[in-house]
């Protein structure tokens, strides 16, 4: 697990959070106990700015920059990956671009023949 900082509020939809006993007594009603201060998400979970946690996996992309890590290079490796991908809103409008040069080559190349 890493160790994550909220830098504005964060809302967590799944995944398993390394927590304190103040944090998991606090959302218990979002969670599933798992082992060792580990909790699956079971419903959305919120954190303050400044609030530390830890998660298991990779974060969603889209919360890149909503949270700082201990581990710079994890940080700089989610915030590049955010911008190669844009925002979940931003994606079926780049599908459709790329879907639409995609048929004006095919209609230039047959038309060519």
């Amino acid at each position: 697990m890493e160790q994550y900082t909220a830098t504005r509020p964060v809302t967590l939809q799944f995944g398993v959070l390394g927590l304190t006993a103040q944090q998991a007594a606090a959302r218990a009603h979002n969670l599933d106990k798992l082992n060792d201060g580990r909790f699956r998400i079971v419903a959305p979970v919120q954190f303050k700015a400044g609030e530390s946690f830890e998660y298991d996996g990779d974060l969603p992309k889209s919360l890149a920059a909503r949270i700082g890590t201990d581990s710079p290079p994890a940080a700089a490796k989610a915030k590049a990956h955010s911008a190669e991908t844009g925002s979940k809103r931003e994606a079926p409008l780049i599908e459709r671009a790329v879907q639409a040069a995609d048929e004006a080559r095919v209609k230039a190349g047959s038309k060519g023949e």
